[in-house]
């Protein structure tokens, strides 16, 4: 996931820029933690890869994460569909931000630990 982050920031300077990558953990919600409930903040994990590239106009930002688009002459696009299908499966959440001529940030948010549901207890099978 965070390889193909990655990749497309360093293909995206051309060979001219940086790329920047920041990890932390957020306890309060003020601090960017999940709130799997609506209500609890949990420890979560928020890593930005961030690229001081050429950014995306808005018409592109809007499709980035829909299957099979593509900029990219040989791209299949399905990069950051699947990214964003990981990222939900580990009940986290991406977020993009773009300015185009100014770069584009990236950020993972993923819970330290699963969410434990209300449910009740599992029955073992």
């Amino acid at each position: 996931m965070f390889c193909n982050l990655l990749i497309n920031a360093y293909e995206a300077l051309e060979g001219r820029g940086k790329i920047e990558i920041a990890a932390r953990i957020a306890h309060t919600s003020g601090d960017g933690a999940l709130l799997p409930d609506g209500t609890q903040a949990v420890a979560t994990v928020v890593v930005d890869v961030a690229d001081d590239g050429p950014g995306m106009p808005p018409e592109i930002a809007e499709k980035i994460f829909n299957p099979f688009f593509t900029t990219k002459a040989q791209g299949s696009g399905l990069g950051l569909a699947i990214v964003r299908k990981i990222v939900d499966a580990h009940e986290g959440r991406i977020d993009m931000t773009t300015q185009d001529g100014r770069g584009t940030r990236f950020r993972v948010t993923l819970p330290v630990e699963p969410h434990k549901k209300a449910d009740g207890p599992r029955q073992k099978l």
